[in-house]
């Protein structure tokens, strides 16, 4: 047998189309082994979760695979399609089929034709009547709620509330979010925990209070849509307390205890605790290093991050040691990624709006040898970027979209690694963060 067993046949159908769909790379039963690296990559990208080309490839039924993939597995993929778990992506499916089911069933009207005379003279008149007075009122309730665009109207919008509260101070954090949309004629409303709109959960219209769970520091974008309409949006700072380290896992990360975050004068988690927190025949779950704080006006268009980098994690099933150095701010974000030499085709940088892939770009400066520490050095100057590799200018590029003031930095490692000597300088080289361990 190739593939999933038959009794995940039907889920794993729906989620390789809509996969398909998200990446418009035509049908899959086209892919080669190279577009199965790139999603294994683009997967990594967006869930922090890596899942070996192979792992895919048994999804797709290329490779032979007699059972299941285990739950940390089934939780990335869905979480690459937008839903929060593998639960919730089956939920959808379900759904969506019980939907069709229903618009398709075979319970008709009778039709005119076999209806007596005089019921059909009174239906007609009646049904008439009534599409009359049905495409007026649409028509007067359109005027009043939406103007020509389809857009709700300032007035409405205004009147609009959204607020949050965090209940608990650092992370995770449950975050208390207060609306009032009760005024509004919309058939579905939703909040956004941040920019990204996978991050998206539906609202009661009536209701005036929910709840969302966020599991790691960071800056967000909270957000309050009407059918798919922003209607109010703030900002949500949420702190990490100094240095957290998480092992970042579906449906929630593991978190380190500060005493086990540090060895040596250096920020670094133990390989035995590492590989306790995991299952040894799965790709390789990302351990990050997260430090969010408030840095006063340090702009992301002026500024140098310095720091040393190992990945320590060698294992066949994270051979390619992918890391990336992730600079949090307030409007974007930026991330420089690094690999051995031989994966590079598989990284994704990221500066505001400009975003370059291995496999159109060359990003073979970007590849280095981990068994040695990496000394990086990023300098953003008016919106122009240097990235320097053991004292050596690798790579440049240039931007036009402000990312806003800097407001954290992750350290991402495939499997395991290490960080010493983070110093965070304004624009002018004077020193706003550092920390030597």
């Amino acid at each position: 047998m190739n593939g999933i067993p038959q009794n995940g046949q039907g889920y794993f159908g729906h989620y390789k189309t809509g996969v398909e769909k998200k990446l418009n790379w035509g049908d899959s039963k086209d892919w080669r082994h190279h577009d199965f690296e790139t999603l294994s990559e683009k997967i990594f990208a967006e869930t922090g979760v890596m899942l070996s080309s192979t792992t895919l490839k048994r999804v797709w039924g290329r490779l032979k695979y007699d059972s299941i993939p285990n739950s940390n597995t089934l939780n990335a993929l869905a979480a690459f399609v937008g839903h929060a778990n593998w639960l919730e992506f089956k939920s959808a499916v379900d759904s969506k089929q019980a939907n069709g089911a229903r618009k398709n069933g075979n319970s008709q009207p009778v039709p005119l034709s076999r209806r007596p005379l005089f019921f059909k003279k009174k239906w007609v008149k009646w049904a008439a009547a009534s599409l009359l007075f049905s495409a007026v009122a649409a028509l007067a309730l359109g005027f009043i709620l939406k103007n020509e665009k389809g857009a709700l109207p300032a007035a409405a919008v205004a009147k609009t509330q959204f607020s949050s509260d965090p209940v608990a101070l650092g992370i995770p954090n449950t975050v208390v979010f207060k609306y009032d949309v009760s005024h509004l004629s919309a058939q579905k409303v939703e909040i956004q925990q941040s920019w990204d709109e996978r991050l998206r959960f539906e609202v009661g219209k009536d209701s005036h209070e929910a709840t969302s769970t966020y599991y790691y520091p960071g800056y967000y974008r909270a957000k309050l849509l009407a059918d798919g309409q922003v209607l109010k949006e703030h900002d949500l700072y949420l702190k990490s307390n100094g240095w957290l380290s998480t092992l970042n896992r579906q449906p929630q990360p593991r978190y380190f205890l500060k005493e086990e975050m540090k060895k040596g004068g250096r920020l670094a988690v133990e390989d035995a605790i590492i590989m306790a927190a995991q299952p040894a025949d799965e790709a390789p779950a990302t351990l990050g290093f997260h430090y969010v704080d408030d840095f006063g006006d340090l702009h992301s268009d002026n500024f140098t991050l310095e720091a040393s980098i190992k990945n320590t994690y060698s294992s066949g099933n994270g051979i390619c040691q992918f890391m990336r150095v992730i600079v949090l701010c307030t409007e974007g974000v930026m991330i420089v990624p690094f690999s051995i030499p031989g994966c590079v085709g598989h990284l994704r940088l990221t500066f505001s709006e400009v975003k370059q892939e291995g496999r159109d770009y060359d990003l073979s400066a970007l590849g280095c040898d981990f068994s040695e520490w990496q000394k990086i050095r990023f300098e953003v100057r008016d919106k122009k970027v240097d990235i320097f590799l053991n004292g050596s200018l690798v790579h440049s590029l240039a931007y036009q979209e402000s990312a806003g003031k800097v407001a954290g930095m992750r350290f991402l490692f495939a499997g395991n690694g290490e960080v010493d000597d983070v110093r965070l300088m304004d624009g002018e080289g004077g020193v706003v963060f550092e920390d030597g361990f």
